[in-house]
C-alpha cells in the first residue's frame, strides 16, 4: 500500500489533440521564466518575474484545453508563484 505523506504521480494519458499555438506559448513562457527566476536577487527584481509566472499559469488553468488535472496543477502553481511575487524571500 503507498504512503500518504508522499506525492502521487498525475497520470498520464494520450491528448485528443495538441495544444493550440496559444497554449504552447503559454507553457513555453512560464517554463523560460522558472528558470530565469532569481532567488538571490532583490524582491523587487523578483516581483515581476513570478507575477509573470502566475499569470501565464492562470491562462492556461483556465485552458479548456488541459485535463482537469492539469489545469488544478497549473491552478495549485499559479497560487505559489503569486504568494512567491508578494514575499521577500
Amino acid at each position: 500500500m503507498p504512503g500518504t505523506n508522499g506525492t502521487s504521480p498525475i497520470a498520464v494519458r494520450p491528448a485528443l489533440r495538441g495544444l493550440d499555438a496559444a497554449s504552447q506559448e503559454r507553457v513555453a513562457l512560464a517554463l523560460t521564466l522558472m528558470t530565469k527566476f532569481s532567488f538571490d536577487g532583490a524582491a523587487a527584481e523578483r516581483a515581476p518575474t513570478a507575477a509573470a509566472i502566475a499569470q501565464g499559469l492562470h491562462a492556461l488553468a483556465d485552458d479548456g484545453e488541459l485535463t482537469p488535472e492539469l489545469r488544478r496543477l497549473c491552478a495549485r502553481l499559479q497560487h505559489i508563484w503569486a504568494t512567491a511575487g508578494r514575499e521577500p524571500m
